[in-house]
């Protein structure tokens, strides 16, 4: 009775023993599968960037890059606006360019033509990178800006002539006049009219007689000329 009772303890320790094992080499099979589908994948995915990179070394072969062409130096003054243009731009493949602009003071914009505006003056380096989606290139030019004067201006308009007058053929020309501070006005002649009029009578005696009034304007940041003539055809 009593062996009877050892030999199945030794059975059942054989059967617990047996399934362990069981156990644990399907877990172990099951890790090493894993690993080994997981090896597989890195492999693939190795071999996959380097025909990646592969791809790309014999695209940038045979691609040549763009050329890109931001302009010349320029100069602007203040709150005026410019027009940065790319369109001397070229790529020897003929491919579709991207373009983008640093404009020198931490803004950037995008387009192969952009309009800007600086306000306030100095020295501002702006640079074009244009891409054609797998090389780029870059060009600048040096933006200064300047602070912004207002020189005078003249237009000078007939407002009323010819017409005979006392025997004279009579022009009336008005000077329109523009700047800051507002210029000082002259004509080149003494038109009997108060100083602060701008408007200059010609009174002209003789057939076919020329006559070529000028109009000067001047404040402290300079002076604009301006010129008209005027004929006797009134006889």
């Amino acid at each position: 009775m009593k062996k009877r009772k050892t030999g199945r303890a030794i059975i059942t320790i054989i059967i617990v023993v047996l399934l362990i094992y069981t156990i644990v080499s399907s877990i172990n099979k099951s890790i090493w599968d894993r690993q080994k589908q997981e090896s597989e994948l890195e492999s693939r995915i190795e071999k996959q960037k380097e025909k990646t990179e592969e791809t790309k070394e014999e695209i940038n072969t045979k691609n040549s890059p763009p050329i890109a062409r931001a302009g010349e130096d320029r100069e602007i003054e203040t709150n005026s606006t410019i027009i940065l243009s790319a369109y001397r731009t070229t790529d020897p493949d003929g491919d579709d360019l991207t373009y983008m602009w640093d404009l020198g003071d931490e803004r950037v914009a995008e387009g192969i033509m952009v309009q800007v505006q600086y306000q306030n003056p100095g020295a501002y380096l702006i640079t074009l990178t244009t891409s054609d989606g797998f090389v780029e290139s870059k060009d600048s030019f040096t933006l200064t800006v300047l602070e912004s004067i207002n020189k005078p201006t003249i237009t000078l308009e007939i407002i009323e002539g010819p017409f005979l007058e006392t025997g004279f053929c009579v022009y009336r020309v008005r000077a329109y006049v523009e700047g800051d501070p507002f210029p000082k006005l002259y004509f080149n002649r003494d038109d009997g009219l108060p100083a602060n009029d701008n408007i200059a009578q010609i009174n002209l005696t003789k057939e076919g007689e020329k006559f070529t009034l000028i109009a000067t304007a001047e404040n402290e940041f300079g002076k604009a000329v301006e010129k008209i003539t005027l004929i006797n055809t009134c006889h």
